[in-house]
C-alpha cells in the first residue's frame, strides 16, 4: 500500500481519479471509515474521535480482499473538534505498514479556493499553510521511522511520473 497524504483541499482525490485511469486502485480512508462504522460520510472537516476512526480504518483495510498494490488517500494530520491540528497516532500508520508515502501539497491560496468552492468553507490562508507544513513534517518523521521512501508532489508533478513511481514500489 502507498499512503497518499495531504491536507483537505490539497488535491488528493483529484490525483486518485487520475490514478484510476491508469488502473491503479485507490481507496479513500474517510469512505472506508464511514463504511466500516456504518455512518454517513459528511464533508465536515472536524473530527472528534480521531483515534477511534483510525483504528476503524485499520480494521477496514484488513478486511479488504484486494491483494494488488493500491493507494490509500488519507491524512497524517486532522482537525480535532476544537479546530486544532492533531497528528494521527504513529502506531496507526505503523500498523497500516505503507511501502511509501506520497505527500500531496498545493499552494495554500489554491487550497483556500478549493475548500471554499467544494465545501463553502473559508479558512485562514496562514492556518492552511501551518496545517500543510505540519502534514509535511509528520510525513518526513514517519518515513524515517518506517524507513520508507517519501515523495512530496505538487500540482505541477506529471501524472505519468507518479504512475511510474507507484508501479516501481
Amino acid at each position: 500500500m502507498i499512503f497518499l497524504s495531504g491536507i483537505h483541499g490539497a488535491g488528493k482525490s483529484y490525483l486518485c481519479n487520475d490514478l484510476n485511469k491508469y488502473n491503479i486502485s485507490t481507496y479513500s480512508a474517510s469512505h472506508l471509515i464511514a463504511e466500516y462504522k456504518k455512518e454517513t460520510y459528511t464533508p465536515n472537516k472536524l473530527t472528534n474521535d480521531i483515534d477511534g476512526n483510525q483504528y476503524a480504518l485499520i480494521k477496514a483495510i484488513n478486511s479488504l480482499n484486494d491483494v494488488n498494490q493500491y493507494v490509500l488517500d488519507g491524512h497524517l494530520c486532522l482537525l480535532n473538534g476544537e479546530t486544532k491540528i492533531s497528528r494521527i497516532n504513529s502506531d496507526v500508520i505503523i500498523q497500516l505498514n505503507p511501502q511509501m508515502i506520497l505527500n500531496k501539497v498545493s499552494d495554500p491560496s489554491e487550497i483556500f479556493k478549493r475548500l471554499k468552492q467544494r465545501d463553502n468553507k473559508k479558512y485562514n490562508i496562514n492556518f492552511l499553510e501551518s496545517f500543510q507544513n505540519e502534514e509535511i513534517q509528520y510525513a518526513r518523521e514517519l518515513s524515517e521511522i518506517l524507513k520508507i521512501k517519501l515523495l512530496t508532489i505538487d500540482d505541477d508533478f506529471k501524472i505519468d511520473e507518479i504512475v511510474k513511481i507507484i508501479r516501481r514500489v
